[in-house]
């Protein structure tokens, strides 16, 4: 999938050597969050983007591929350093899945993304004493039920 890149994103991307990081914004959601949100970036100190300000927090994603053979799947590793998101994640209810959207932008120009994923689903959670650990995958419609009604007596009667 072809991207466009602002004149400042391709020269520092080509540049020999150059002052710019790039940077991962996380935010994961749920209705039982407290907040409804986390947002962090891998970066030592919070900035702010697009108007929300992210958190500092260790975090490792490996970005999905593009392409168009297979669905897009990253692995998120999250460091458990405060015990507090695995604490949040432990006590979600499993009917619905933690919600994952992250984003690349560069330290100058915070406002820009130069990669977006929103949509994702947190699954395969694991953790242990230092990580956090899951896949971010898009929900498929291949774990849907078809049909999605049971052609049972009490529900369609005239059936049988």
């Amino acid at each position: 999938m072809a991207r466009t890149f602002s004149s400042a994103a391709l020269a520092s991307m080509l540049a020999q050597s150059t002052g710019v990081a790039y940077l991962t914004l996380l935010n994961l959601s749920h209705s039982e969050f407290p907040s409804g949100s986390f947002y962090f970036v891998n970066n030592p100190v919070a900035i702010t983007s697009n108007g929300q300000v992210y958190a500092p927090f260790p975090f490792q994603i490996t970005l999905p591929d593009d392409s168009e053979d297979a669905g897009p799947r990253a692995q998120l590793q999250i460091d458990n350093i405060s015990r507090e998101i695995v604490q949040y994640v432990r006590s979600v209810d499993g009917a619905e899945r933690i919600g994952v959207s992250f984003s690349v932008v560069m330290s100058s120009e915070l406002d820009v993304l130069l990669a977006d994923y929103p949509g994702f689903e947190l699954r395969n959670i694991s953790f242990d004493v230092h990580t956090l650990t899951g896949d971010v995958s898009l929900a498929s419609f291949l774990d849907e039920p078809f049909p999605s009604d049971k052609f049972t007596p009490n529900l369609f009667p005239g059936l049988f």
